[in-house]
């Protein structure tokens, strides 16, 4: 069984890669006390710590910033640290500060954050790294100090402990309590109770690896000498925080259940924010940190929150940050009603249907597309079962709708075709080639969403007017050309985990992160829809499908829509069901719905409008790197490219003669087929053998079918048209945004040289154009003269200005007018470093050989050679280069 949806889920697990320190119980006035903001806004934040001596550090606008009272906040060298996001603060005490940077490690440093020493064994997981994910790596949650100095780290990779201050870590042993896990979140120590919390995502896990991860809370009575799993009863799946109390009075929080705390023996649910992430303690108060809406208070008249609060990094005693650098602190003052949104959530599934894959094979099993296969009749199987809930689909059409399903499992489209028909589900397009839609001219373009929308009616007679570009490929122009094809609306990942798209160039807040938004095309003003979607790993992120759906329920005021998107080969759906069967009350209660995406489109208008600017795919660097980075690429775009170009010359030069037009559209297929992203794929270092012998194939095919109707377009344009003697032509087969050169050789007998004036150009209704002409640029390779005094050949750059169209057609032709002259050019310019290794190099093919190495040998150090002219050696004719600058 293939490993790599645990190498997807168990990095992104640990996306609230923000955690903070828990220190002591802190005291404050017995007086009323509210969070209250502290100054205004100090820029993006990334993590945030409140140590216990009440200083606090954080990472704001990519820099290490330290807070303490009457100073505020102060950059600090980070003197030792590498470069990179830091997205861990951790609070050992007397040991300093445990400081955790993206990709780089653990480093140590003093209280004020620096100097900092990489740690002398960071903590490793052998097991995960050789059973889940061979790139995982440990991603620390949360830290505590226990009476006794020891330090120990709950971690996206298991728990570990340290007695050397943090310098080196070594695995817990929990063999014992008869529970595995490796999704820890949070630990705390009080006295010689030691407790730490796990995630136990099973909903998103393979069918191979259900049952795998167990246990929720361990705990040790005797400072972790002995362990015990005690959350059999504890109804969560999504712990996120511990707070320990020496009366026992415990509390956790978690994602889908929200504020639990020990009351009788039993956990009880204490209200309060759905999303808590970290708790804290001052006196008989209980703090929260929200993920969505600001720090809350518990006291003896209830929950108070601070207005308008945002998502928060972390919290301590008396102070929260959110991810704006907004410092909250703990202050007297009457607090505020703890008011929240009460919404609807519409739940949208979508599953995006392409059996042809880069890193799997053309075979029927789990190394070709029999995974896709397996995995969607599953999910099939769990729609059926719960007639509720309505799915979307988008499914590539010539190898997969029209291909392998048809002849494979012609059963998943008929299950498909009938929910669409009962109004259960919705169909819109993909890609009829899963093309490469940015790297698609206009023409390739409306061909590939064309065939889409044909191939789909054929397939379940409706479609909805939408569209899910492969790879969420995606650009300005895009807008206009979808929509000139009856393509409405767009769906495209706003994740803030691996695969997104446009999420660092389009900043949508609040309610528009689930909502339809206008999206405009600054140069021509074309708009859409576009619909943000998420997928599997934003639903570990958020504590399952239950704990974000409470969450938007209580951060946005009327309707929301929640997006789910996401292949349907991932074994992520097999067990999706689990996410349904948990939102069960939710829907009783009319808090969450379940529709399709046209169905709330439909309902909602676009709540916003915002331009769109640059190229978005999802991937590595959330572009088009992932698809440009081999050299197998782009040796395949080239032949690509070569095919487009050779069969725009045909269709210029042969334009309405049905035989052309006919071995033109016949070689439109192979190079739509070659534009596939899957040959470009993801997939590192390697594509899959089958990947690479097809797209290949369709290169040369494309290549071969093009250049068979160029051959024929420009015999009939020959015929039509023949060439004078003496007469140049260049044709302009495309639409230019501005001037180009255009070079070619023509040899001239010397005789017939009329002099420089005889040149002149024309357009095609025969009227003389500006000319200007000049020599071109001396290389050793475009001056050669037998003597001094006479050359039989040399070359000029004549450049045209003027009298031209901005549009598609013929360009001016150029008719040379022979002289003689014995003039012989100038030496040409010589430049250092020194040119590459001689080569011999003929005369023009005028005369007799005569070969001679060039360029010269450069002494040294490099100066300009000499270049005397050759004895003098008969030739037949001068040798000129026509070149013309076409609008």
């Amino acid at each position: 069984m293939p490993l790599r949806l645990i190498a997807l889920c168990l990095p992104l697990a640990a996306c609230r890669c923000d955690p903070e320190a828990r220190p002591p119980t802190a005291e404050l006035p017995a007086t009323a006390l509210s969070w209250q903001a502290e100054g205004g806004a100090a820029g993006a934040a990334r993590s945030f710590l409140a140590r216990s001596d009440g200083d606090l550090l954080a990472e704001i606008d990519g820099g290490l910033v330290h807070w303490t009272e009457g100073e505020g906040w102060r950059t600090l060298p980070a003197e030792g640290l590498p470069e990179g996001p830091i997205t861990g603060l951790f609070d050992l005490g007397e040991d300093g500060v445990l400081i955790w940077v993206h990709g780089k490690g653990g480093y140590l440093a003093d209280g004020a954050g620096g100097p900092a020493t990489a740690l002398a064994a960071p903590p490793v997981q052998p097991l995960m790294q050789t059973l889940l994910n061979p790139r995982g790596v440990v991603v620390p949650m949360d830290v505590a100090r226990g009476p006794d100095g020891r330090l120990w780290m709950a971690a996206i990779g298991g728990l570990f402990a340290s007695d050397d201050g943090g310098q080196s870590w070594l695995t817990v042993d929990l063999s014992g309590t008869g529970a595995f896990n490796v999704l820890f979140t949070a630990v705390a120590v009080e006295g010689d109770r030691v407790q730490a919390l796990s995630q136990r995502a099973d909903s998103l896990l393979p069918s191979a690896y259900q049952g795998l991860l167990g246990g929720t809370l361990f705990a040790s009575d005797d400072g972790g000498q002995h362990w015990q799993e005690r959350g059999q009863d504890l109804d969560l799946r999504y712990p996120t925080d511990l707070l320990l109390d020496p009366a026992g009075a415990d509390c956790l929080a978690s994602l889908d259940r929200g504020l639990l705390c020990l009351q009788g023996g039993d956990w009880v649910e204490q209200g309060g924010p759905s999303d808590p992430i970290a708790l804290a303690r001052v006196g008989d108060r209980l703090l929260a940190a929200s993920a969505s809406t600001g720090p809350w208070l518990l006291d003896g008249e209830g929950w108070s929150k601070i207005a308008d609060g945002g998502p928060l990094l972390g919290l301590g005693p008396g102070a929260a940050l959110d991810v704006d650098g907004q410092l909250y602190r703990l202050l007297e003052g009457e607090p505020e009603a703890a008011e929240t949104a009460d919404g609807t959530v519409h739940v949208a599934l979508s599953f995006h249907v392409n059996l042809y894959h880069s890193y799997r094979g053309d075979t029927p099993d789990e190394d070709g597309y029999g995974k896709d296969i397996r995995v969607i009749r599953r999910a099939l199987d769990w729609l059926d079962a719960h007639p509720e809930v309505h799915a979307d689909w988008d499914i590539e059409n010539h190898f997969s709708l029209d291909g392998w399903l048809a002849s494979e499992a012609p059963d998943i489209v008929e299950r498909i075709a009938a929910r669409v028909a009962s109004g259960q589900d919705d169909v819109r397009i993909m890609a009829w080639n899963n093309g490469a839609m940015a790297d698609s001219s206009p023409e390739e373009f409306a061909a590939s969403v064309q065939r889409a929308q044909a191939s789909g009616l054929a397939a379940f007679g409706r479609l909805v007017p939408g569209v899910q570009p492969q790879e969420c490929m995606f650009t300005a122009d895009h807008i206009g050309w979808y929509r000139d094809l009856e393509v409405d609306w767009v769906t495209l990942f706003y994740s803030a985990t691996g695969f997104t798209g446009p999420r660092l160039d389009v900043d949508l807040r609040g309610a528009e992160a689930f909502n339809p938004v206008e999206i405009r095309d600054p140069a021509d003003g074309a708009t859409m829809t576009w619909v943000p979607a998420w997928h599997h790993a934003d639903v570990l992120d958020h504590g399952g499908l239950r704990g974000w759906a409470r969450q938007l329920n209580q951060s946005i005021d009327g309707d929301s829509l929640l997006l789910i998107h996401f292949d349907a080969d991932g074994e992520t759906w097999e067990h999706f069901d689990q996410e349904i069967d948990a939102v069960e009350d939710l829907v009783a209660s009319g808090s969450l719905s379940w529709t399709t995406i046209q169905s709330y489109l439909d309902r909602h208008p676009p709540l916003a409008r915002h331009d769109w600017v640059g190229d978005v795919a999802d991937g590595t660097g959330d572009g088009f790197q992932s698809w440009a980075e081999k050299d197998f690429n782009h040796a395949l775009a080239t032949r690509i490219f070569n095919a487009r170009e050779a069969a725009e010359r045909a269709d210029y030069l042969a334009e309405g003669d049905l035989g052309v037009a006919a071995l033109l559209d016949a070689a439109l297929t192979p190079r739509l087929l070659a534009l596939s992203t899957t040959h470009f794929g993801l997939a590192a270092p390697y594509l899959a053998e089958d990947r690479v012998a097809s797209a290949n194939a369709f290169a040369a095919e494309a290549s071969l079918m093009a250049g068979e109707a160029q051959d024929a377009a420009l015999a009939l344009h020959l015929d039509a048209q023949p060439l004078l003697p003496g007469e140049l032509r260049v044709l302009n087969s495309r639409p230019s945004a501005g001037v180009a050169l255009v070079e070619g050789d023509l040899v001239v007998p010397q005789a017939r040289w009329l002099g420089e004036d005889g040149l002149a150009i024309f357009d095609e209704a025969g009227t003389e154009l500006p000319l200007s002409l000049g020599p071109l640029r001396g290389t050793g390779s475009d001056w050669r003269c037998p003597s001094a005094s006479a050359c039989p050949w040399k070359r000029w750059r004549p450049a045209v200005f003027g009298g031209f169209s901005t549009q598609r057609g013929p360009a001016p032709r150029g008719v040379w007018h022979p002289v003689s002259s014995t003039a012989c050019p100038s030496p040409p310019t010589w430049a250092c470093p020194p040119p590459p290794a001689p080569e011999a190099r003929p005369w023009p093919p005028c005369g007799p050989p005569a070969p001679r190495p060039w360029p010269p040998a450069a002494p040294a150090p490099c100066k300009a050679p000499s270049w005397p002219c050759p004895s003098a050696t008969p030739r037949c004719g001068w040798r000129w280069t026509a070149a013309s600058l076409l609008a």
